[in-house]
């Protein structure tokens, strides 16, 4: 019985919502043909209804966000992040493929080898050849014992003729290596050959003809080379040059000898005219070669250093430097090779900006150049002198108070003084 009174209601139900609908039909069709329908087809008047609306204008449905993907920073960004983070330069590598792109470049552009580093290195330039571009400072100097000469000497080859502008040699004999250096590396700005062993000292000759091949050359470290024992003999090899040999060098560093010229080779070769900077480490050259170096080679240099283990020198032996060359403008320079006279032997003011004062650890030079010296030619003929820097065997103390004026007036003309 339940369910017999559960049908009937849910039958009367339907019967309700059957005519309440049929109604509402009647009612929209009237409305848009202000007829009553009586006998015509509902069916067919609404499917009308709905055809007319389909050809009306609908509404822009409102635009869903969607999250965009692959979405890719600017090179530049990407490089502003390297800058920041260098020591995780490798890391940043793993970011992501344009990452990789971007900053392997940077990777490979200074590389300095170690034992550790030395085998990978090698093999990611001998099998991928895009890489080889990309290394423009090479630095050798700390495969000691690591690493064949043909190997090196297979490097260089790799990435020489491309774009690499700085070079130190490792500590190797002269050989294969620096000859592929001064042949294969044409595009050098910059070598370092003076961790290079001095047991074979590199052939003088061969280096003047082969210092043509750098024409960008701007800064040469030279090995060391023990004087020969007939310097004469091996002077008389270098052959007069038809081409200017160093069209950019400013700066040159000689380690120990240097062939002194002759003189019909000093009248035909061409000389660099942009010298600037000359330092004289180690060196066996004697006075007189020294001075022919300087006025033939760097007449107006502005940055001239002396080392304190200097052979075949006297003391006291540099005090024409200040009136010879005007055009300095740093002088860094031995206690042990100069004396009173440095600056006595200037009749007018020079333009020295900066002068160090170094010295090996030997008492009996305290006290040969002092502080009222230097203060009086500050005063007299070095009007242009706001730094200077000594080391602490010259002797200098704090509570001299010449050393208190010459603070000061450092200090007066926007400079500062320095104990190394």
């Amino acid at each position: 019985m339940p369910d017999k009174k559960y049908t009937r209601v849910e039958r009367s139900r339907d019967r309700k919502v059957r005519r309440r609908n049929e109604e509402a039909r009647k009612s929209r069709i009237k409305d848009v043909y202000g007829v009553e329908p009586t006998e015509f087809d509902l069916e067919s008047i609404e499917e009308g209804i709905d055809a007319i609306a389909e050809t009306l204008p609908q509404p822009t449905p409102t635009p869903k966000w969607e999250p965009v993907y692959n979405y890719r920073l600017p090179n530049e960004i990407v490089c502003m992040i390297a800058n920041y983070s260098e020591a995780d330069l490798v890391n940043l590598l793993l970011v992501c493929k344009q990452f990789y792109y971007v900053l392997r470049p940077r990777l490979y552009e200074k590389v300095y080898l170690t034992p550790r580093r030395y085998n990978n290195f090698y093999r990611s330039i001998s099998e991928n050849e895009q890489l080889r571009p990309f290394v423009s400072n090479l630095q050798l100097q700390g495969m000691l014992q690591q690493g064949k000469s043909s190997t090196n000497a297979r490097i260089l080859t790799y990435c020489g003729p491309h774009n690499l502008t700085s070079l130190i040699l490792p500590p190797t004999k002269v050989g294969l290596v620096v000859q592929s250096a001064l042949i294969k590396c044409t595009s050098l700005v910059r070598l370092d050959m003076s961790y290079v062993s001095g047991v074979n000292p590199i052939d003088s000759a061969f280096l003047f003809k082969s210092l043509a091949n750098l024409r960008r050359l701007e800064v040469l470290k030279l090995p060391y080379c023990p004087t020969p024992k007939n310097p004469e003999e091996v002077s008389s090899k270098i052959v007069a040059l038809d081409y200017d040999p160093w069209p950019r060098l400013n700066t040159l560093h000689i380690n120990g000898w240097f062939p002194k010229l002759s003189e019909s080779m000093q009248t035909t070769m061409s000389r660099p005219q942009g010298l600037t900077e000359v330092m004289f480490q180690n060196s066996t050259m004697t006075p007189d070669e020294i001075k022919w170096f300087l006025n033939t080679f760097a007449p107006h240099a502005a940055q001239l250093t002396l080392t304190s283990s200097m052979h075949n020198v006297e003391d006291d032996f540099a005090d024409f430097i200040l009136d010879a060359y005007p055009d300095l403008r740093r002088l860094v320079i031995p206690v042990e090779h100069i004396s009173a006279n440095l600056f006595s032997n200037l009749h007018k003011p020079h333009n020295l900006q900066l002068l160090k004062l170094t010295s090996e650890n030997t008492f009996h030079r305290v006290g040969k150049i002092t502080e009222e010296m230097v203060y009086n030619a500050m005063l007299t003929v070095l009007p242009c002198l706001n730094t200077i820097i000594v080391e602490h065997p010259v002797g200098w103390t704090e509570a001299n108070d010449s050393l208190i004026d010459v603070a000061l007036l450092l200090e007066e003309r926007d400079g500062g003084f320095f104990i190394d």
